[in-house]
C-alpha cells in the first residue's frame, strides 16, 4: 500500500476521512483468500508429488520474479522469508540444503540474481544476500530437523533499514 492511500496510524479522524475502511477491509479479505488458496494449492502440490515420487521430486515457489518488459528479461528473483522461519546458529543463517541447491541451480540456469531477503522485525533489518555470492557451506546433521542443510554466513547477507532497502533494490534489481 503506498503512503498516500493510507494516513498515519492512531489518528482516527483522518484515518476515515482520507481512507474508504470497506476497501480496507476487501484488501484484508484479500490477503486471506490468497493465504487460504496458496495453502490449498500446496496440499494439492504436496498430494501429487507424494503420489509420483515425494524423493525424487521436489516442488519450490520464487516468492517475486522482477521482469523488464522493455528489453524482455528476467532482472531478477527474490525468495523473501521471516527471521523466525529462518533457523539462526553462531553467525550463519541454516536453510535447507535442498532449498539452497535449487535457487542455486535456476540462478545459473537463467543468469539472473537470486537474492535471498530475510526480514528481522525485532531490529526492523532486512537482510540481502546474492544465493551466488553467499559464502554456503553444506553441513550434514542428523541434530537438525533436516538431513542437510546449507550454512550461509550471516557477514554474507547485507543488513538494510526500509530506507536503505528501498534504495538498494532500486539500484540493483530495478
Amino acid at each position: 500500500m503506498s503512503k498516500e492511500r493510507w494516513p498515519r496510524r492512531g489518528n482516527r479522524k483522518t484515518m476515515y476521512k482520507e481512507c474508504d475502511p470497506e476497501k480496507a477491509f476487501d484488501y484484508l479479505e484479500n490477503q486471506v483468500l490468497e493465504a487460504r488458496v496458496r495453502s490449498k494449492f500446496s496440499s494439492v502440490l504436496r498430494s501429487a508429488q507424494r503420489e509420483v515420487d515425494y524423493w525424487r521430486l521436489g516442488a519450490f515457489d520464487v516468492d517475486s520474479v522482477i521482469y523488464d518488459y522493455a528489453s524482455r528479461k528476467l532482472q531478477a528473483l527474490l525468495e523473501l522469508k521471516a527471521k523466525s522461519q529462518v533457523d539462526y546458529l553462531n553467525g550463519y543463517f541454516l536453510f535447507r540444503e535442498s532449498q539452497y541447491l535449487v535457487t542455486k541451480a535456476i540462478a545459473e540456469r537463467l543468469g539472473v540474481p537470486y537474492y535471498w531477503v530475510i526480514w528481522n522485525r525485532e531490529g526492523n533489518l532486512w537482510y540481502v544476500t546474492d544465493v551466488l555470492k553467499a559464502r554456503v557451506q553444506i553441513v550434514k546433521s542428523s541434530r537438525l530437523k533436516w538431513d542437510a542443510f546449507a550454512r550461509l554466513d550471516k557477514d554474507s547477507f547485507l543488513m538494510l533499514t526500509d530506507e536503505e532497502f528501498k534504495d538498494w533494490l532500486i539500484q540493483h534489481v530495478f
